[in-house]
């Protein structure tokens, strides 16, 4: 259930059947969104909120790419996070962040990177609707396990280190943290930081974007943007178990010489686990045994020249295939 709490609007176009839900035309409008859940669905832990929305009214300006979206509990209450959704004028995208599950869930919508110019262009998000997820299954939380931001195994750029945080100055540079003996499942990953350096950060930026990667899955978060105090963010990542490295990669830096500067200075990356693994059986033999994937593919070989021998026998014999 939506309730318009700010200067939100009903959304109706007779040109366009595809516009609903609802817009705005100003940022830091609050929407509150009320979702209850079953009592069978209570038992969960986590779910994925995601909202889709689109311009309307506009056009939108060349370089404006994403929404920006605030989740709070309540219209002053706890930050949940951000979530990015990419902008376009006539078609609908996604984004979406990981909350805890609570009996009632009520969220309130911030949008917060308005751009306006008269006879120009014009930025208004429409919001067409907001869906709650289940993520997982419901298992006991197993106890946090964290790495301060020095405690690194591996990097791929150019990183810089104090006592318990690691900064770097420049987007797509890669630090990874090590977590040894993990029991298969998803994992709550949960990375905090914030931004670095005299010159401070632009008006404009509301977020930094990074990519938390393990094990061969990925997830993109937005964590909110401060000068002065650390914020954080989750992802949810479905892990085959073992000795795991999770890797962050800063991907919007913002820079222009003697006005701002945008640095990720990460405090701490804590990891989880939520719920049983979701992943393919042969996938998670594979990563829990990889000793045996030379085995598992000389089998294959073995199969395979066996059946060519056999088949190059059969037309020695004078057999034919069937053409394809």
């Amino acid at each position: 259930m939506i309730t318009k709490k700010g200067k939100w609007y009903q959304s109706t176009n007779p040109n366009d059947d595809a516009v609903s839900g609802v817009h705005t035309y100003w940022k830091n409008q609050p929407l509150k969104v009320r979702i209850k859940l079953k009592p069978a669905c209570r038992q969960y832990r986590w779910a994925k909120l995601s909202v889709i929305a689109r311009n309307i009214n506009g056009p939108l300006p060349d370089f404006y790419h994403n929404f920006n979206v605030e989740v709070r509990r309540g219209n002053k209450g706890k930050v949940l996070g951000a979530m990015t959704i990419p902008a376009a004028d006539q078609q609908y995208h996604s984004g979406s962040i990981y909350v805890r599950i609570r009996p009632a869930n009520t969220f309130w919508l911030l949008w917060t990177n308005d751009a306006w110019k008269e006879g120009v262009y014009d930025a208004n998000i429409n919001i067409k609707s907001v869906k709650l997820e289940l993520v997982g299954s419901p298992v006991q939380t197993t106890k946090k396990v964290k790495r301060n931001g020095d405690q690194h195994c591996y990097t791929n750029g150019n990183f810089f280190f104090d006592k318990k945080t690691a900064r770097t100055y420049w987007a797509n540079q890669t630090i990874g943290y090590c977590f040894d003996n993990l029991e298969s499942g998803i994992y709550e990953v949960r990375v905090s930081a914030k931004n670095y350096g005299a010159a401070g950060l632009p008006a404009d930026y509301q977020a930094f974007a990074v990519n938390v990667a393990a094990d061969g899955v990925s997830e993109n978060i937005s964590i909110q943007a401060s000068d002065t105090a650390y914020k954080s963010s989750l992802a949810l990542l479905d892990v085959r178990g073992g000795d795991t490295v999770v890797n962050l990669v800063w991907t919007n830096d913002k820079y222009k010489q003697g006005v701002y500067d945008a640095n990720i200075m990460y405090r701490q990356i804590s990891l989880r686990r939520v719920a049983n693994s979701e992943r393919a059986s042969l996938a998670a033999y594979i990563g829990q045994h990889s000793n045996n994937i030379v085995m598992l593919f000389s089998l294959f070989v073995a199969v395979g020249a066996l059946a060519a021998i056999m088949l190059y026998r059969r037309r020695q014999e004078g057999f034919e295939g069937p053409d394809f």
